[in-house]
């Protein structure tokens, strides 16, 4: 005989709750196998370097490198084993506001960007002992500050040419004019593929909303983190025309957000002084979803990378997909709030759904 259990669904029908719920429920917290903090750095004052430690290695890694300008800032990376590799064993390719250029032969896998403005990169790396180390990264940079300038986005592949090691120290390296400002920061997190459950995950989710009827808006609070990872998914339906745009802390006015965007390979497009983020596409009427990875620190403009991939008209239709970089000048207090907002004459379907993650 089959004894089937019955489920204890939380609020939004989810079977992952809050730290909250599932104290309340006497639920134990999801397994630590994700992606754990292996070392992190920042510096106390101006340079060109921020060097990490070194770690234990892991099979998949994660960088978040924030780089605060002094002067015009080109963040590159640099790793290694033991020590950093400052040869010229890496390559590079990059697509710079949606132009693209290749470099071999390089001394660190570099954006070919020099930044007027603060950077933000996430870097997702391979890394297998017996394999050439691959990176998968993303860069928003602020630009002059100001709503009435847009940000840049580079989006760049490369990989470390290291077949014998795996990689357990990182830099991040300037290569631009100026210097990295105090408070730059570099953190590393990664997890092995047959990850054991403990520790604690570096990503804790702050919350979640999920909508039980139609609606124009979903919103979820929480306790503020410096490094915010957003997902959401967004059902339509026929005749059903709606976008997915985004209000941080419920601000729709006072023309303070700035962002570009590439849709299905295209020319960027430039957004400035805008009272919305609009960065899905208009007049949709399919599932879409989306993935967005914020900086959100005090005193500073919020910095942003999306990816969306959205259904066509039917199953043999090739999907969209859309690349954005934005940026929310409110420098004083940080995100608290994340709203999906319709701003077109559908609505959101029934289990469209935001959930926030977040850590220091």
């Amino acid at each position: 005989m089959v004894r089937i259990m019955a489920i204890k669904y939380l609020s939004g029908k989810r079977l992952q709750g809050t730290a909250a719920e599932r104290t309340a429920l006497n639920i134990t917290s999801p397994p630590a196998t994700s992606w754990k903090e292996l070392a992190r750095a920042s510096l106390s004052g101006a340079g060109d370097t921020i060097t990490t430690s070194t770690f234990t290695p892991k099979d998949n890694m994660k960088v978040l490198t924030f780089g605060l300008a002094s002067g015009n800032i080109e963040a590159s990376l640099q790793v290694g084993n033991g020590s950093i590799d400052t040869g010229s064993n890496y390559s590079v390719r990059w697509q710079v506001n949606g132009t693209e250029g290749t470099g071999t032969s390089k001394t660190s896998i570099d954006t070919n960007h020099t930044a007027t403005g603060n950077e933000f990169i996430t870097y997702d790396i391979l890394n297998v002992a017996n394999q050439e180390k691959l990176v998968i990264a993303d860069l928003v940079d602020s630009n002059s500050a100001g709503a009435g300038n847009v940000p840049n986005r580079v989006e760049h592949v490369g990989k470390w040419a290291n077949t014998s090691n795996q990689i357990n120290i990182v830099q991040a390296k300037n290569v631009g004019g100026g210097s990295f400002d105090t408070g730059s920061e570099i953190v590393v997190l990664g997890y092995d593929n047959d990850e054991a459950d403990s520790g604690t995950n570096f990503w804790q989710e702050l919350g979640s909303t999920e909508l039980t009827g139609a609606g124009d808006d979903v919103t979820v609070s929480f306790t503020a983190k410096k490094y915010l990872m957003v997902e959401a998914y967004m059902v339509g339906g026929s005749g059903n025309n709606f976008r997915n745009a985004w209000k941080l802390n419920g601000v729709s006015s006072g023309s303070t957000y700035a962002y570009r965007k590439s849709s299905n390979g295209g020319s960027d497009n430039t957004y400035t002084s805008r009272n919305l983020l609009e960065i899905g596409d208009q007049d949709q009427e399919h599932d879409s979803y989306q993935k967005l990875f914020i900086v959100n620190k005090d005193g500073k403009e919020k910095l942003g990378i999306m990816h969306a991939v959205r259904e066509e008209n039917d199953s043999t239709s090739d999907p969209s997909r859309t690349e954005a970089a934005f940026k929310w000048t409110t420098t004083s207090g940080q995100i608290t709030s994340i709203t999906a907002h319709n701003d077109q004459t559908g609505n959101f379907g029934i289990g469209s759904y935001v959930k926030v993650w977040g850590s220091d």
